[in-house]
């Protein structure tokens, strides 16, 4: 659903994982094993349109993606969009 949106998976930042029916693993019942039960994923909303986005938005995502979820990756990416936005503003204005 969320593909057909425009988002695509980015990354899990966390996943807790417990045993399928309440056991005890290491005398305590919340020793992880095979059944996920509950995710921390982060979504993106159509990155090959990053350079559409404004100035403001690029920077604030840049600094999200690097600060929150240490993905450099999206934060160089969103943050390079937004330096060739400035560049054409300022050619722009010089021309």
């Amino acid at each position: 659903m969320l593909g057909e949106l425009g988002f695509v998976l980015h990354t899990i930042t966390e996943a807790k994982q417990r045993a399928f029916r309440t056991m005890i693993f290491n005398n305590t019942i919340y020793e992880g094993r095979h059944h996920i039960q509950q995710v921390d994923a982060v979504y993106i909303k159509e990155f090959q349109t990053f350079s559409a986005l404004p100035l403001e938005k690029l920077i604030r995502l840049g600094a999200l993606m690097h600060y929150c979820y240490a993905s450099w990756d999206v934060a160089h990416l969103a943050l390079q969009r937004g330096d060739e936005q400035r560049l054409a503003q300022r050619t722009q204005i010089h021309d």
